[in-house]
């Protein structure tokens, strides 16, 4: 961590490396300017998408009110920065600017404040040019007036930012569901629809009421998929285009496509209307695996923790797509049941249901929520673990694993029901 240019240790306990701090002996100061009618105030792009801040070196994506701040308000954008930026001790002040609109008296105020906090979501990766970047400010001011802020980030008060942003607010004015679904990795080709349908539906049985993707690049035989469930309300999709980055080759200058910094944007969302969030990846399900357990909750229900737990860990199980089918349904949960006796170490690549009222850490990628051992209740793999679906891992040892086969039935109703609503688009048929 850098603090006045000073290299100091960062705290183990922590979810992620700060990086870089800049920290002001005195206090902040805010620039605030009295309502202007004719104060030109920005329009922030709806949906979120990256914008640039300084071409080639800084952008953003979102930005989002501190759901765990209990005094002032501290904003968190979210974005990208080079390497050499971010190390950089001589680099520019950064500072937030927030528009604080009052349609009721038609009024605004526009306030600002330095940058206190640079933190790399990523820094097992540094071998990469292109980091994942949290920028914080704090304001010296109550939430409840941001309801209709716009957010801007700058490091030259005298020019007008070109990007803009609505804030997101993080506190929660009532929870709307009980379980949603944050898709890790950014979404792209390569996910047949039989298997998405399939997925998408699980994911449904188990007890998700919404999910939310990152659309990195959709193939455009899953768009009417996409399409479908979006319009019933239980998929939400962002735009995720990375072309910001001046280059063809983009795998050598980030890795993973921003991967960090998407898990952080997609916990922001769904922790304000949803008392847990499920964080998994597009190949991998949390089976209740019980006989008695059909849903998550459910098996959270039979989980028993000596605390009450921020977050509850499946470990992993691996299945090889490419071993022998055990049945001919077309469907990856039903015919694929042969895994690998091994079941993953906690918390080597586990993943989590996190309880929101009570979470106060940031999700990362394979070691999510890294360092919060402490409050995690892991689940034991007989009430519930990580179905991880991968086309084939070198071990020798296997064993069939019949789990899934409760779900068998309803399974098949639901795909044929949804691929019933799809006819004409492409996909195979289900047996």
């Amino acid at each position: 961590m850098f603090v006045n240019n000073q290299i100091t240790n960062w705290h183990p306990s922590n979810s992620f490396r700060i990086v870089s701090e800049l920290v002001s002996s005195l206090q902040k100061k805010e620039i605030v300017y009295p309502p202007d009618p004719a104060l030109a105030i920005p329009q922030p792009i709806e949906p979120d998408n990256w914008q640039i801040v300084i071409p080639k070196k800084v952008f953003v994506y979102s930005a989002h009110l501190d759901p765990w701040s209990k005094k002032n308000s501290v904003i968190h954008i979210l974005g990208s920065i080079t390497k050499n930026e971010l190390m950089n001790p001589n680099r520019v002040q950064f500072y937030c600017k927030i528009w604080i609109i009052n349609r009721h008296k038609q009024s605004v105020r526009v306030e600002t404040s330095e940058v206190s906090s640079i933190i790399d979501l990523d820094w097992s990766w540094e071998a990469f040019e292109g980091r994942n970047a949290e920028f914080t400010c704090q304001f010296n001011i109550t939430s409840d007036v941001l309801t209709n802020a716009v957010v801007q980030l700058t490091n030259n008060l005298h020019r007008e930012p070109n990007n803009s942003m609505s804030l997101h607010q993080n506190f929660k004015k009532g929870q709307r569901y009980n379980f949603t679904v944050c898709l890790e990795g950014p979404f792209f080709g390569g996910t047949s629809t039989d298997w998405f349908v399939e997925w998408m539906e699980a994911n449904i049985i188990f007890g998700a009421q919404k999910i939310l993707i990152h659309n990195l690049s959709i193939p455009l035989y899953l768009e009417p998929y996409i399409n479908y469930y979006e319009r019933i309300g239980l998929l939400d999709v962002l735009p995720w285009d990375l072309r910001f980055w001046p280059t063809t080759n983009r795998s050598d200058i980030i890795r993973s496509n921003l991967q960090p910094m998407m898990i952080v944007d997609c916990q922001y969302r769904l922790q304000r209307y949803s008392k847990y969030v499920v964080f998994i990846d597009i190949d991998e399900l949390i089976v209740p695996r019980s006989a008695m357990d059909k849903s998550w909750s459910d098996m959270i229900d039979h989980v028993s923790c000596p605390f009450r737990p921020q977050l509850f860990g499946a470990r992993q199980l691996w299945f090889f797509k490419r071993f022998p089918r055990v049945e001919n349904t077309n469907l990856i949960t039903q015919d694929v049941r042969i895994r690998h006796t091994f079941i993953e170490n906690f918390p080597n690549r586990s993943k989590y249901i996190a309880d929101t009222t009570l979470l106060k850490t940031k999700a990362s990628v394979h070691s999510v929520f890294e360092g919060s051992e402490n409050c995690t209740c892991v689940i034991p793999p007989k009430i519930g673990a990580l179905h991880h679906y991968k086309q084939h891992v070198s071990y020798n040892e296997t064993v069939r694993d019949d789990v899934m086969a409760k779900y068998k039935m309803e399974l098949i109703k639901r795909i044929k029901l949804v691929k019933g609503k799809m006819q004409g688009t492409p996909g195979n048929q289900i047996q």
